[in-house]
């Protein structure tokens, strides 16, 4: 899949310092970069949590990426894969920072989490 496709397949997402809350874009910024989204907010993403979430055909091998900075693995409580997994009930994993790819590609994560059914 090229760069566009991607951005417009994942549904990209910070998690607000502030109080914890997924923060998903506007339709403006949905199939773009968090850099753009960001710079237009003018909201410094450097030490934010991000990431985006991926559905997959038939909800198979749904996914949630978070990083923060240049890909890296986030210093989180554990109490948000919890949160993250009741908020998204197709999820079967969280990757936890990218090893970085080519554009388009999905990366893969450092880290996995997996939902004990």
């Amino acid at each position: 899949m090229n760069l566009e496709e991607f951005l417009h397949k994942r549904k990209q997402f910070y998690i607000d310092p502030n109080n914890g809350i997924v923060r998903f874009p506007t339709s403006k910024h949905a199939d773009t970069s968090h850099a753009t989204w960001f710079t237009d907010m003018n909201y410094q993403f450097c030490s934010i949590m991000r990431g985006y979430f991926m559905e997959t055909e038939n909800n198979e091998n749904d996914f949630l990426m978070l990083y923060v900075n240049n890909f890296e693995i986030p210093d989180c409580t554990t109490s948000i894969f919890t949160y993250l997994f009741l908020n998204f009930p197709t999820l079967k994993w969280i990757g936890l920072g990218c090893h970085i790819g080519e554009e388009g590609e999905i990366w893969e994560p450092k880290l996995r989490i997996f939902r004990n059914f």
